[in-house]
């Protein structure tokens, strides 16, 4: 289906024009706006330009050591965050784009807007392939004996692009629960790291070249690269199965995802359709998909389904814990913040499978250094503690008239009755978090040769401290969704930021120092000032000082 007509545009723009010569304000408004839009020239050049970057990589490998192995690890560690990072984009490209807001306008069903998120999608990751193409390209810096031969390595860098694409959309489709996003940035700055730090330590490099052999398909691909063109090693060409094998499964995801693809509940778009044809050019009835009948409405209201809510004491353990702490009206509440589906009890069972896999990592590579620890102490901090607020679907914004608006906006919701659901709620999360996260730091204490008790005091230090902030991160999730910064720039450099500075310098003078007495005043302080951010931020809310308006979708979309 075309969504464009040249003639449309050609005479909007005569009329455009037209309205511009009549008011000079209009003129002066719109010189503004297209200062803010020529930043898209600016996106392209730093996609065009950033992968440059990789240029440094090989060429300072060559002056220090003349290592590969090590410049193909760093890529390695690249493409699986990136990886993880398209996998999280998938969402963001079909379920939260902000061209979305104008398919509510036209009558497209599922099937039209997926084939043209599916094109925007595809085209998006084109740029993914001229990253590592300089990636692979430049390693042509090496002599001719320590490099594969320069005719394969476009072809790696395709295959390379390839297996990113199929591991996005894997992980979009089978660990969408993951935060991908979070992982996709710990592997980037994994790879900054290992390339700025990571040269002179042989011993510990040669760890981290293997991990990336074991653990990651991306590192596969260049394990067997370096096996087939340089040491002739022909068994090592059996690596290529799985990676083929990934690839080739990639179709599968992609119809399990648009399988269960359905914008049914967003605004008004209708649901799924069984239009035989979503490219066709004319518009028939079958392009509405079916829609729920006023039969079927009455139905809802005269049964009052519409009124059945969560089912507490059904929905798993955690969550009749939580409907014990909260009272009547802070259930009703939670209910619409989570979009009537907590999903807490389902969290903590991925939290128990991420714990007993970072177990089970720590335990076996535990002694080749602190990077693996750190990596899967990340990774099960992040499944399973409400880091930064938590998420919380009713605080997420929706499309309103050309700009976003959260969800609560719209409902008698009171600012302290957020705060006080998402502070008992965070508060239970950690506690029933912190058996996995304490036996995991001992476990990771002793593997690292130190006493198991030291392990178990530095992460209830580092929980201690998260339970001292949750006055500031109970804010982020409501900050998100408004337009705070953008008004209120004066007050954010002057008030806030130092606010946070000092914050941050207590938060690591805890583990600095050894008197009890001293970290408990630390403690305090910590969260005196977090107490006076968020009171501070409770009275701008209160006075309007800034709206609940954005004119960008938040990034936890």
């Amino acid at each position: 289906m075309k969504l464009i007509s040249a003639a449309f545009e050609k005479e909007m723009r005569r009329l455009h024009r037209a309205e511009l010569e009549k008011s000079a304000e209009l003129r002066r408004d719109f010189k503004q706006a297209r200062k803010k839009d020529s930043s898209a020239v600016s996106r392209v050049g730093r996609r065009l330009l950033l992968p440059l970057f990789w240029i440094l990589i090989p060429a300072s490998l060559v002056l220090k050591e003349n290592n590969l192995e090590l410049a193909l690890t760093v890529i390695s560690f690249w493409a699986a965050g990136s990886a993880f990072r398209w996998g999280q984009q998938w969402f963001q490209h079909f379920y939260a784009s902000e061209e979305l807001v104008i398919f509510h306008l036209l009558p497209l069903n599922d099937e039209q807007i997926f084939q043209i998120q599916k094109q925007k999608y595809l085209r998006s990751l084109g740029w993914i392939f001229w990253e590592l193409l300089v990636a692979y390209l430049v390693l042509g810096l090496f002599s001719s004996a320590l490099r594969p031969p320069l005719y394969l390595l476009p072809l790696a860098a395709l295959a390379q692009s390839l297996l990113v694409l199929a591991m996005g959309l894997h992980l979009a489709s089978y660990l969408h629960m993951l935060p991908l996003g979070v992982i996709a940035g710990l592997l980037r700055m994994t790879a900054i790291i290992l390339f700025l730090w990571g040269i002179n330590r042989s011993d510990y490099i040669d760890n981290i070249i293997n991990f990336s052999h074991w653990f990651f398909p991306t590192g596969w691909l260049n394990y067997t690269i370096v096996q087939l063109s340089l040491k002739k090693d022909w068994i090592a060409g059996v690596m290529l199965i799985p990676v083929a094998a990934l690839i080739f499964g990639m179709r599968f995801s992609w119809r399990r995802l648009r399988g269960f693809y359905s914008l049914e509940g967003f605004e008004i778009l209708p649901s799924t359709s069984g239009a035989p044809d979503a490219n066709n050019e004319e518009l028939t009835d079958a392009s509405f998909g079916p829609r729920r009948g006023p039969t079927e409405i009455e139905d809802n209201i005269s049964e009052r389904l519409f009124l059945q809510g969560v089912n507490w004491e059904a929905s798993g353990w955690f969550e009749r814990i939580v409907a014990r702490v909260l009272n009547h009206r802070e259930r009703i509440l939670t209910e619409f913040l989570v979009a009537e589906k907590p999903g807490w009890s389902r969290q903590m069972q991925i939290t128990m499978i991420v714990w007993v896999v970072a177990c089970l990592v720590v335990w076996a590579f535990g002694t080749y250094g602190g990077t693996i620890t750190f990596f899967s102490a990340y990774i099960l901090a992040t499944a399973s503690l409400p880091l930064f607020g938590g998420e919380w679907r009713g605080l997420r914004q929706s499309p309103s008239g050309g700009v976003f608006l959260p969800g609560f906006s719209v409902f008698p919701i009171a600012f302290n009755e957020i705060v006080r659901i998402l502070v008992k709620v965070n508060l239970l999360r950690i506690l029933c978090a912190s058996p996995f996260l304490l036996s995991f730091s001992a476990a990771a204490a002793y593997r690292l040769g130190h006493s198991a008790f030291s392990g178990l005091n530095i992460c209830a230090e580092i929980l201690a401290l998260l339970v001292m902030l949750q006055p500031l991160f109970v804010l982020l999730p409501i900050s998100k969704s408004t337009n705070d910064t953008t008004r209120m720039k004066p007050l954010w450099f002057l008030v806030f930021l130092p606010m946070l500075i000092v914050g941050i310098l207590l938060g690591i003078a805890v583990f600095m120092v050894s008197s009890v007495s001293f970290k408990l005043v630390l403690y305090a302080l910590v969260f005196l000032i977090s107490g006076g951010f968020f009171t501070l931020y409770r009275w701008m809310y209160r006075k309007g000082k800034f709206d609940l308006l954005s004119e960008r979708m938040g990034e936890q979309q």
